[in-house]
């Protein structure tokens, strides 16, 4: 009996212009992907994908890279459907309907391709599903357009493990196994879906007050988490034991400074005089520690990714997003 079938992309017997090339064509069925070159080192996502009945699954991947879905551009036919993403590891910065998502470690997310999509990922390594609307009767207009879950939580620890089972056993996979694999995942999300819209909004702990406090006060150049400590009449020791920070609070205040400084380089015009001014609205002391800090977590010079998502940045909608999400744009109209 046959297996299911198996696509698989590694550029490691191609040239950099034809691996760039013909990773964009793999994927042009299901959205327009667009390696960044970067100077130090070769061109490196891959991807190893499988038809498991009417779900694809996939692992790989991402080198740095910008990934578009055009509204106006891509027929619906050809895009109704979920894209279901596990970050294994580094991140990727999303627009989806209005709202800047960062999707990183210890995260299930959905976003419905039906629209408008925009992102830019770097060394992310992933697992990822493309589920039909039509197997999970998904409604784009009665259903939520995208859901971040943690992996923890009942419905993103199910949906995660089941696809990470799904992609292990997908090589030896017969068809008839495949699918009652698929259904079961399928199975997942329609319980997902049939959650009441409320149950599916994250609720806002005093961890979470707490968190979005320190992304705020971050920003800014002279910050000492003393001032926290004061603001709460807390201890060092049970202030960050209430935050519950996933690394040190040296690591969560660099990482999470790099992390909007990302997005404002993606987001606005392509101008290198924009470094400085970028540096100092995400907390960096100067332009010079900064661009040392991109290197150092990014490997590449922040230069590289100014602009990758400039035509985006217009369908962003303000009172959408978090304060702390869309803080960077009065600076990229500046």
């Amino acid at each position: 009996m046959k297996g299911i079938p198996n696509i698989q992309f590694d550029p490691s017997d191609l040239s950099q212009d034809q691996a760039m090339t013909n990773w964009s064509e793999v994927f042009k069925w299901m959205h327009d992907a667009r390696p960044i070159e970067r100077p130090d080192r070769p061109f490196s996502s891959k991807a190893n994908s499988w038809i498991v009945d009417s779900l694809v699954v996939s692992q790989g991947r991402y080198d740095l890279q910008v990934t578009a879905v055009d509204e106006s551009q891509v027929p619906f036919e050809t895009r109704n459907f979920l894209f279901c993403w596990v970050v294994k590891s580094g991140t990727s910065h999303v627009l989806h309907d209005g709202r800047v998502r960062s999707v990183g470690p210890n995260t299930y997310c959905i976003f419905d391709n039906a629209r408008a999509f925009h992102a830019i990922s770097t060394d992310t390594e992933f697992m990822c599903a493309v589920v039909p609307h039509s197997t999970i009767s998904y409604d784009p207009l009665r259903h939520p357009a995208n859901f971040q879950l943690d992996v923890r939580s009942r419905h993103g620890k199910a949906l995660s493990e089941n696809l990470g089972q799904i992609i292990s056993e997908a090589p030896g996979m017969r068809r008839p196994d495949a699918v009652k694999a698929a259904q079961a995942h399928y199975d997942l999300l329609i319980d997902l879906l049939r959650q009441p819209e409320d149950a599916l909004q994250p609720e806002f702990s005093q961890r979470d007050r707490l968190r979005a406090q320190l992304d705020e006060l971050l920003l800014q150049p002279d910050f000492q988490f003393d001032d926290m400590m004061t603001m709460h009449e807390l201890s060092r020791a049970s202030l960050i034991q209430i935050l519950d920070l996933p690394v040190s609070l040296e690591t969560y205040v660099r990482t999470r400074r790099l992390d909007y400084a990302f997005r404002s380089l993606a987001f606005g015009p392509d101008n290198p005089e924009r470094l400085g001014k970028i540096a100092h609205h995400s907390g960096f002391a100067s332009e010079s520690e900064f661009i040392q800090a991109c290197e150092a977590q990014f490997d590449f010079h922040p230069q590289i990714v100014l602009g990758k998502l400039a035509s985006a940045k217009s369908l962003l909608t303000a009172p959408q997003a978090p304060l702390w999400d869309r803080w960077y744009m009065d600076e990229t109209d500046a």
